[in-house]
């Protein structure tokens, strides 16, 4: 029996029974997710509005005039229920779409994701690769990963990975696009820049991490700290690191550290994003989560 459960992101997940009261972690977001030991109930169709005219009452003497206006009505009413109903099963149909996946990774040298069928779990997809509107390549969805088996997807087997053409690495901005090839449904996205990072870790004490813009490797740049949607600081990725350096970032002064907020110690559940400053750009691996005590 799968139980289902719903991310704070919108992502609603189907979990094998044995998951129940352990953590998993979204494949869309990352953030994980406690799954409950009993499903919730599942969401009901809308009942249509009543139309106007049953709430009219209909008894004698009413005029010429009134019948009229109260058509009117009755007819605005069925027009009403009848686009709801197409919107709402319009919503359900996108919904259902049997394709699910996501771009996890975008860089000059490799696009990381994954991607299946709902319908046929077993039989691996091709993905195409766009960059805007040109194909770059096709690549099979087969590679295993954990996480998605612990959160439900099928047995986790659906992980792609694409070498990213070197027509791409001239550090400039890609709008890289993933569809079920042959088809035009997007599986995910992911826009490749010539500013990259990492968010390491998040905890009681400090927020760490790397980022920096290869288009300018001596140059710092900075990155904004955000609990939520809330934006707590901004802070330069400017600390010497040599494991930077032995990994081609520069000339390693990249990292950075930021010192948690007391507010954050309040022992509830706070979601923290690094962006680079000024952008929607999110470090790799962002999104950890801290729960401290309050005391």
């Amino acid at each position: 029996m799968a139980l289902a459960v719903k991310c704070r992101c919108g992502r609603e997940l189907l979990v094998k029974e044995a998951s129940a009261g352990k953590r998993v972690r979204c494949p869309s977001c990352g953030e994980p997710i406690r799954i409950p030991r009993q499903s919730g109930a599942g969401a009901e169709v809308p009942s249509a509005p009543a139309s106007a005219a049953s709430r009219v009452s209909a008894g004698k003497g009413v005029g010429r005039h009134s019948r009229k206006a109260i058509s009117m009505v009755a007819a605005g009413g069925a027009a009403l229920v009848v686009s709801s109903l197409v919107v709402y099963f319009i919503v359900l149909h996108q919904r259902e779409t049997p394709y699910d996946g996501r771009v996890d990774q975008a860089t000059y040298e490799v696009i990381h994701g994954w991607a299946w069928d709902k319908r046929h779990p077993d039989t691996p997809i091709a993905v195409a690769i766009y960059d805007g509107d040109t194909l770059l390549g096709t690549v099979k969805a087969y590679l295993a990963r954990v996480d998605l088996e612990n959160a439900g997807i099928g047995d986790g087997r659906y992980a792609f990975s694409f070498r990213t053409p070197a027509s791409v690495n001239d550090l400039k901005n890609h709008e890289i696009c993933a569809r079920v090839a042959g088809t035009n449904i997007k599986v995910g996205g992911k826009l490749i820049t010539p500013t990259e990072g990492y968010h390491e870790s998040a905890d009681a004490v400090r927020i760490t991490g790397w980022a920096w813009d290869r288009s300018r490797p001596g140059t710092p740049i900075k990155v904004d700290i955000y609990d939520g949607d809330k934006l707590l600081g901004t802070v330069t990725a400017d600390q010497f690191r040599k494991d930077l350096v032995k990994a081609g970032k520069g000339n390693g002064k990249h990292g950075f550290l930021y010192a948690t907020p007391s507010h954050v110690k309040d022992g509830r559940q706070h979601v923290i994003r690094v962006k680079i400053a000024g952008t929607d750009i999110e470090l790799n691996k962002t999104r950890k989560v801290i729960r401290s005590s309050s005391k």
